[in-house]
């Protein structure tokens, strides 16, 4: 096996786990919160297996549980109470006795081929890690920062406007 093989085979289990909790407590949404832990197991199945101890490894697999472990806590503290979200409530009950294939298709092997194909990149790394790092490992760690603070406000300043009873059903139109 090589590391893009054993990545999509961890998906394919990973993804269908997920898919038979989310029939067994009747919530598709669950797989927004498996997104990012999806990429944070992906990452370190492939370096804990793979990976040579490269610094660059090292900093692609830190960075990117970092991001996936935020996503997933952000998005689980957000749904916690509200219930299965509308547009997978909605897919139950348009697609009647072909829920369950679809769902595990359409909904949860769509998403993890989704994350084999954004996770691409740090797979590479993890697989051939090249050369020390170099000023071009700095300049995009500073790029992931930027980016990572920006997600991270964008989704507090998201919070703080859905909290306001005056916003109900209206859009955010302020902030970053």
């Amino acid at each position: 096996m090589n590391v893009f093989f054993s990545s999509v085979v961890v998906l394919l289990i990973y993804m269908t786990v997920v898919f038979a909790i989310a029939l067994w407590i009747k919530d598709n949404s669950i797989v927004d919160v498996a997104y990012g832990a999806a990429f944070v197991l992906t990452c370190w199945v492939a370096f804990l297996t793979y990976g040579e101890g490269h610094p660059r490894q090292w900093l692609v697999v830190s960075l990117i549980t970092i991001w996936g472990l935020r996503l997933a806590c952000h998005i689980l503290l957000r749904k916690q109470g509200e219930g299965e979200d509308f547009r997978y409530r909605q897919w139950r009950e348009e697609w009647g006795d072909t829920f369950v294939w679809r769902s595990f298709l359409q909904i949860f092997m769509l998403q993890g081929t989704v994350i084999f194909l954004v996770a691409l990149p740090a797979l590479l790394v993890i697989n051939s890690a090249g050369p020390s790092l170099v000023a071009l490992d700095i300049a995009g760690t500073l790029i992931w920062l930027f980016g990572f603070g920006f997600e991270t406000i964008g989704d507090w300043q998201l919070l703080c406007f859905k909290r306001k009873a005056e916003n109900r059903g209206k859009i955010i139109q302020s902030g970053l």
